[in-house]
């Protein structure tokens, strides 16, 4: 009982004796240069403190380059099935990315005649629809109203009463029109469109010509086994993801459809459309769509009832999706972290606004895909995903 047994440690007690040993040795070699950094932010801490913002800074610099490529390859990872598909029948890549491409542009055509009609009815209901909503809200405003003209009356009681300064000079910023900004937005617009299609086309007719030449770039066989198995994972899940999204994304719309035209509410279609174009982006997307529910509902109706019961049906129909059908069809291993997507989102919808939103779940998608295969980034794997 008295004597003292000293055992050896084993496995990972090995390991972490090892580096507590040394560790310490370091410390000695270092000698007092060691202690005065104590308890601070290590060299390689700030070194990826800095990449990251070097990264964030180059992303938003060329937003305009990065978003059609992005987008592309997106989109080559969800039409890659159809041209696989067509080769199986003896076509070759460059054909059947040519046909591939041209059913898409096809059928998003045919969407856009359908739906060009009821959305340039709203557009030009706009501003007599809007007067007629502010008549029908301003008995649910009046209390608002109250509140705020008591609170510019107290704040002007306040400036008569503050001493008189001097009147600085007013600073007019000049900004350009609105004819200027949209035709700003309109050229980066069809630029991006025509510079993601192009390259989407040389991205299904190539196959895997990148991912070979890029083998054959990286030393070490290990590195190449990893940046296959990589570039696989990333292909098979997040086609996956997107091809199971879009499926869940369009029965959205069909039910959503249904129900608007259930209700009574004008154009279900391009609600039904709009709801299932819009649930690509989390979050935001379902939000915008609510609102716009809301607001035909308050156009169309009177009742309280029934401008409530359309929005109501769509909040159960995208909690319906969002809590259980989609959990199911992705499951967990594509399960993100809510808050995880949460700030990602908003980050990138920060960074490069409306295309950010649209792009960044894929970014995060892959992201944990390679944070899953590199040791070194198993933590990042961990805070991303959602169990």
């Amino acid at each position: 009982m008295g004597a003292t047994t000293t055992t050896r440690p084993r496995g990972r007690d090995l390991a972490e004796a090892d580096t507590v040993a040394q560790d310490r040795g370091h410390a000695a070699a270092a000698g007092p240069a060691a202690h005065n950094h104590r308890g601070g932010p290590s060299l390689r801490t700030i070194n990826l403190g800095l990449l990251l913002l070097a990264v964030l800074a180059s992303a938003y610099v060329a937003r305009t380059l990065l978003f059609p490529i992005i987008m592309a390859v997106v989109l080559a990872l969800l039409l890659r099935p159809g041209v696989t598909a067509l080769q199986r029948l003896g076509i070759g890549e460059s054909v059947g990315a040519a046909l591939v491409l041209a059913l898409a542009l096809t059928a998003v055509s045919v969407l856009a005649t359908n739906l060009y009609e009821p959305a340039v009815r709203w557009v030009e209901m706009g501003p007599k629809e809007i007067r007629r909503l502010e008549t029908k809200l301003r008995d649910l405003a009046r209390p608002v109203q109250a509140v705020r003209g008591a609170t510019d009356k107290v704040a002007e009681l306040a400036n008569s009463t503050a001493p008189a300064a001097g009147k600085k000079p007013a600073v007019v910023v000049e900004r350009p029109s609105l004819a200027e900004a949209v035709g700003s937005t309109a050229q980066w617009a069809v630029g991006s469109v025509v510079a993601t299609l192009m390259l989407l086309y040389f991205l299904l007719a190539s196959g895997d010509l990148f991912l070979r030449k890029l083998i054959r770039v990286i030393p070490g066989l290990r590195d190449r086994i990893l940046a296959v198995e990589i570039s696989r994972s990333i292909q098979t899940e997040i086609g996956h993801y997107f091809a199971a999204t879009t499926l869940i994304n369009v029965a959205l719309g069909v039910a959503t459809t249904l129900a608007m035209m259930a209700l009574g509410l004008p154009s279900p279609a391009l609600i039904g459309t709009t709801a299932a174009l819009l649930n690509f982006v989390p979050y935001v997307g379902a939000a915008l769509t609510l609102l716009g529910i809301f607001v035909i509902a308050a156009l169309s109706f009177d009742s309280a009832i029934q401008i409530l019961l359309p929005v109501i049906a769509f909040l159960a129909l995208t909690t319906l999706e969002g809590q259980l059908v989609t959990p199911i069809v992705l499951g967990r291993r594509l399960a993100l972290n809510p808050v995880a997507v949460f700030i990602w989102v908003l980050l990138w919808g920060w960074l490069w606004g409306v295309p950010g939103l649209l792009v960044a779940v894929p970014m995060l998608v892959a992201l944990r895909i390679c944070a899953e295969k590199i040791p070194g980034l198993n933590p990042l794997a961990e805070l991303l995903g959602r169990d």
